[in-house]
């Protein structure tokens, strides 16, 4: 896809709710696959000592980008424990 088009897609992914409205979401493109990682950086380990919200908000943003890019999600990875 072009920059223009992943642009839109990203965009529709960021739309998504999250956990305390953190949106713990980085996106990284390449050719015609869109990454999502979670971002540390917007951690609450207080209200959300096992990241299982930010992972489930994640998953938000990935569908959303999903269903923008009118696309299916064709992968998804795990993410690793925080800690």
């Amino acid at each position: 896809m072009d920059e223009q088009r992943w642009t839109a897609v990203v965009e529709a992914a960021t739309r998504a709710p999250s956990v305390h409205n953190i949106q713990p979401w980085r996106f990284t493109a390449s050719g015609d696959r869109l990454a999502v990682h979670l971002d540390p950086e917007r951690a609450l380990p207080v209200l959300d000592p096992t990241g299982r919200p930010q992972v489930i908000s994640c998953g938000a943003s990935d569908a959303g980008g999903a269903v923008s890019g009118r696309r299916p999600v064709s992968e998804v990875l795990r993410f690793e424990p925080a800690g």
